[in-house]
């Protein structure tokens, strides 16, 4: 049963666009800061009016700009969130395996994968949503 699941796809475990934290890409960093909050997930996806996604910033990407920063932080919080965003994350699409995306955020040691078709932002693949539902179920 535990095999099964591995290769299933993850159509059925990604958050979809309209319960994930996202911003357009001319969004102050303060906006994209209240979205992160209200969401409670830990990141956050940038796009543009197209819904293609421009990048995303991650609970630990703030906390290492908050370090290296050399400015108010009520500048910081006035900056344009793309000055600030990853704008080359991992992405995925809706077909591939859980045992594939499992492998993708081991090995990149991240938590998070946006989904996308023709570059445009679906969804993201939350690692806790896995295993919850392995938990959930005993797989």
């Amino acid at each position: 049963m535990l095999s099964s699941f591995y290769k299933s796809k993850i159509e059925s475990l990604f958050i979809n666009l309209d319960k994930i934290p996202y911003v357009y890409e001319n969004s102050l960093f303060k906006e994209a800061l209240d979205q992160m909050i209200n969401n409670k997930l830990g990141v956050l996806c940038v796009v543009n009016n197209n819904l293609d996604l421009k990048g995303i910033l991650t609970d630990g990407d703030i906390r290492r700009k908050l370090i290296k920063i050399q400015k108010p932080l009520s500048a910081f919080f006035a900056d344009d969130i793309i000055n600030h965003i990853n704008k080359q994350p991992f992405t995925v699409n809706k077909t591939i395996t859980v045992l594939e995306a499992i492998t993708i955020m081991s090995e990149k040691k991240i938590w998070d994968l946006p989904v996308v078709e023709n570059k445009k932002l679906i969804g993201i693949l939350h690692l806790n949503d896995i295993l919850k539902k392995l938990i959930n179920n005993k797989i």
